[in-house]
């Protein structure tokens, strides 16, 4: 049996500048032109009003935040607002822990499933744990959406 080596704990305010550092790093290692990826970052990182939006979680190892997760439950679809792992925690079961946590929360509140906005980059993790690849007309402006019923 495989030793749980992360802790998951609810984000602080205070934690926003580990967590934009998550994304930051998770976000320069995607295989994309240099410009595109710096670009990215801008727009997917998060500001203190974003606590207000979403319920965010943040995984440890040693004491250091190496993932994020960020869903609104309170969303009609149960959004799944982003993910992200710091490169040297990728391929070692934190994003599926991650996920797994949220899924879990999502059972205790009665949710039927949630639904996963995936950047094109990660279409093929999400399909590769099986999750259902959807579309949404209320959330037809983004273009990979995938789903998990619970």
């Amino acid at each position: 049996m495989t030793k749980k080596s992360y802790d998951i704990k609810s984000a602080r305010p205070n934690d926003l500048q580990a967590i934009n550092g998550v994304i930051e790093n998770a976000v320069m290692g995607w295989p994309l032109a240099e410009r595109v990826k710096r670009l990215s970052v801008n727009v997917l990182i998060y500001d203190e009003t974003d606590f207000s939006h979403y319920d965010m979680y943040v995984a440890y190892k040693n004491h250091e935040i190496v993932g994020v997760v960020a869903w609104d439950p309170n969303h009609p679809d149960n959004l799944l607002h982003g993910i992200y792992i710091t490169p040297a925690e990728q391929h070692n079961g934190l994003g599926k822990e991650l996920l797994s946590f949220i899924f879990t929360l999502a059972k205790a509140l009665a949710k039927k499933a949630v639904i996963i906005k995936a950047e094109r980059i990660s279409c093929t993790y999400f399909e590769h744990l099986g999750l259902e690849k959807v579309t949404s007309e209320r959330l037809n402006n983004y273009p990979y959406l995938y789903r998990k019923v619970i």
